[in-house]
């Protein structure tokens, strides 16, 4: 969190608009930050509580592999791109590999965004360890440490700073910090 994946991502969508390609960029249903678009977020001001929007691309909810196939054959996608990748379902695993697979989808590019950590340190549960077993290339980004603000970036870790373990995998932003691994210690149990 706050190393601008989604930023990076977006980034890299733009610079592939000037270049004719057709992109389709699918969200999972569990973000639910935004209807139609993925963005990324613009830090608090004095006068705001909130972040602001920074970039944005247009996007698809999708809750199953089914769903992702149609959009795929009806918008013959170049790239197709994935933000939150660690919130899909399981089965989309099984929907790249068969893309990467197929050789109607050779040309394809698939960029896939998202973290691969719980805040406990753990692998997240689902998709993104088998997407990332299948990439090409994998790039993590780092933040600036909330506790110890270590330039240049080290944080590679989520701090859930809540004490209420409910579901401590949520999406948004006020449960969390970015934390380095010296700085990250386990939520409280």
């Amino acid at each position: 969190m706050f190393s601008g994946k989604s930023e990076e991502l977006i980034r890299r969508l733009h610079v592939a608009r000037h270049s004719k390609k057709v992109i389709m960029v699918l969200k999972p249903k569990r973000d639910t930050r935004a209807k139609n678009e993925v963005y990324s977020r613009k830090k608090k001001t004095k006068n705001s509580k909130s972040f602001k929007k920074f970039f944005s691309f247009p996007a698809y909810t999708v809750d199953s592999p089914k769903k992702a196939k149609r959009l795929l054959r009806s918008h013959k996608p170049d790239i197709l791109a994935m933000d939150e990748g660690q919130f899909f379902d399981q089965k989309f695993d099984r929907f790249i590999k068969n893309l990467l697979k197929n050789k109607k989808y050779r040309r394809l590019t698939i960029i896939i965004s998202g973290l691969d950590m719980t805040s406990e340190g753990d692998p997240f549960p689902g998709p993104m360890p088998q997407f990332m077993a299948m990439a090409h290339e994998i790039i993590k980004l780092k933040a600036v440490c909330f506790r110890c603000r270590e330039w240049p970036p080290t944080a590679e870790m989520t701090y859930y700073k809540k004490k209420d373990k409910k579901d401590a995998v949520l999406v948004g932003d006020k449960d969390y910090e970015a934390r380095c691994r010296t700085c990250h210690r386990k939520p409280p149990e």
